[in-house]
């Protein structure tokens, strides 16, 4: 049951909405983030081909997501009909101390009160000020968190062959293991996603899990990998936490990667491909 009735919807501001609006997205309040949309309505989103029904990007993202994401700016736009929307996001699930905070930009095209279409357009970066720290330590109780060592040495990351690399990459995004993950990565890699590439270009992959990974509640899980043309190419599920309830469709995120002497110096994300969840896994 959504958190708002339907009157009070009627009654929202364009702040009202957008703060409704990043709660419900921010802890997974499927009901509530469905009944801030038109039943038909659909999402733009950098990580997805095309727009994608709502009721799909909530159970393939916001399931797999727990953040704090809070409005910033909420811009009226097209007389009316849009809401231009700004907000920080970050996350707390990877044990490490972000010095950055992603700022999400939106277009929500309105139909009354409700989104008919939401266009995301991707994130910013900034750097986290004293604020942004409090928060972090409100989310871990009271105390900045630890890191956690990697997983693996150097001499073992070296003798891995390309399918246990692959594996343990996901594995470690996957499981918020930051550090472990970050040491897949040559010290002067670089990152390039979607969600990026529109307004800060290719970033260091601290950052992007600092960004990113924080927020990720799921399972990551390694459905294939091959090289092809010098690079490894690997196929990952990316399932999400089953509260509230078990998604319906699992998305698949595509990933390339350019190494050099089994470390990663750029890898590419090329985004998700989406299937019902009592489908078999099909290679892309």
């Amino acid at each position: 049951m959504s958190k708002y009735t339907s009157e009070e919807i009627d009654n929202f501001t364009a702040e009202e909405f957008a703060w409704a609006l990043g709660e419900a997205w921010s802890t997974r309040d499927g009901p509530t983030f469905l009944s801030l949309f038109t039943p038909d309505a659909l999402v733009e989103h950098p990580l997805f081909s095309g727009p994608t029904p709502v009721g799909t990007i909530l159970f393939a993202a916001c399931q797999a997501n727990v953040s704090l994401t809070e409005p910033t700016d909420v811009q009226i736009g097209n007389g009316g009909i849009s809401l231009e929307l700004s907000f920080d996001d970050f996350g707390v699930q990877h044990n490490l101390l972000s010095e950055h905070v992603g700022t999400v930009r939106a277009t929500a095209t309105m139909r009354g009160r409700r989104a008919s279409l939401l266009s995301v357009h991707g994130f910013g970066v900034r750097a986290a000020t004293d604020e942004d720290r409090k928060k972090f330590a409100e989310a871990y109780g009271g105390q900045l968190p630890e890191p956690r060592p990697r997983r693996y040495s150097s001499s073992e990351i070296d003798a891995m062959d390309m399918e246990s690399f692959a594996r343990a990459l996901g594995e470690a995004w996957g499981g918020n293991d930051a550090e472990t993950f970050i040491s897949f990565f040559s010290s002067d890699a670089l990152i390039h996603h979607p969600l990026f590439s529109a307004s800060s270009g290719p970033l260091p992959p601290r950052t992007v899990v600092e960004v990113l990974n924080g927020s990720y509640i799921g399972t990551t899980v390694l459905q294939r990998v091959v090289e092809e043309g010098g690079q490894m190419v690997a196929l990952y599920d990316e399932v999400p936490d089953p509260y509230p309830t078990p998604s319906p469709v699992i998305p698949t995120m595509k990933v390339r990667a350019r190494m050099r002497e089994r470390r990663i110096e750029e890898l590419y994300v090329d985004g998700y491909t989406v299937r019902h969840a009592d489908q078999s896994f099909q290679p892309v």
